[in-house]
């Protein structure tokens, strides 16, 4: 009934599936052995199109602790879906979703793009009448010095501005959602900024990135659906986003 893809073969086997759902799995990552049973029998309790577990990070899997960490189920539909998506209050990898396959169709992975699940994961949870997430950890999410999230920067890490930039322009007509990109753009700005080396082959890209992070504080400041923490960054990036 389902059927995992797993780390490279995400963009190409997704068009090839037979099941009737498809999990994305890592290579590097894992899932717990009843992981697929319990998306797939909440699926078809709740006639949802996406059921996201909860994941874990770890570095050693030796000490991972309880893999059996049971909670509650949270009934969404799309627009409050996407919005927790951008809120990161939902988990924003492709990996760990069960989703119905004619939605993973329809949007494809972009071919040679950094962070390509922030291209397509906002358009599959668009295109889901219901979307539950559970807080049961079913994915293992491993951490890695060397990993695109963890490393040095490097100019391909950009790309997931071009993603947000690419967000605003399908919700042009949805404030709400437009808003709660913001606060993505505004996260991904300072992180970015934490990366960018400081010296003078950088110093446009962190002129660009510090006016972006300008351009979205305030909205920032002014949603209450962001974090204390996020809210506090707003208030210090004022100063200085290098802050």
């Amino acid at each position: 009934i389902a059927q995992c893809l797993v780390g490279s073969e995400m963009c190409i086997r997704d068009r090839n599936a037979t099941g009737t759902w498809i999990l994305f799995v890592d290579s590097d990552d894992f899932i717990r052995a009843d992981s697929c049973e319990l998306l797939l029998e909440t699926a078809k309790k709740s006639c949802a199109d996406i059921v996201i577990g909860s994941e874990k990070k770890f570095i050693d899997e030796n000490k991972i602790g309880d893999l059996y960490k049971h909670g509650q189920e949270y009934n969404m539909d799309s627009e409050e879906a996407i919005a927790k998506y951008f809120y990161r209050k939902i988990s924003g990898y492709a990996c760990g979703k069960l989703i119905k396959k004619e939605i993973v169709q329809m949007f494809p992975f972009p071919k040679g793009k950094t962070f390509e699940d922030t291209f397509v994961v906002y358009r599959y949870l668009d295109n889901a009448n219901i979307i539950i997430s559970l807080k049961d950890e079913l994915y293992f999410y491993r951490q890695r010095k060397g990993s695109i999230v963890n490393s040095k920067f490097s100019e391909r890490q950009l790309t997931i501005i071009e993603s947000l930039e690419e967000a605003e322009r399908y919700f042009a007509d949805n404030k709400k959602i437009l808003v709660s990109i913001q606060s993505k753009k505004f996260i991904a700005g300072i992180d970015l900024l934490g990366r960018i080396p400081l010296n003078k082959e950088w110093k446009e890209t962190r002129r660009q990135i510090a006016y972006m992070v300008r351009q979205t504080q305030d909205i920032v400041l002014t949603d209450p659906n962001n974090s204390k923490i996020v809210i506090l960054m707003s208030i210090l990036s004022k100063v200085s986003p290098l802050l």
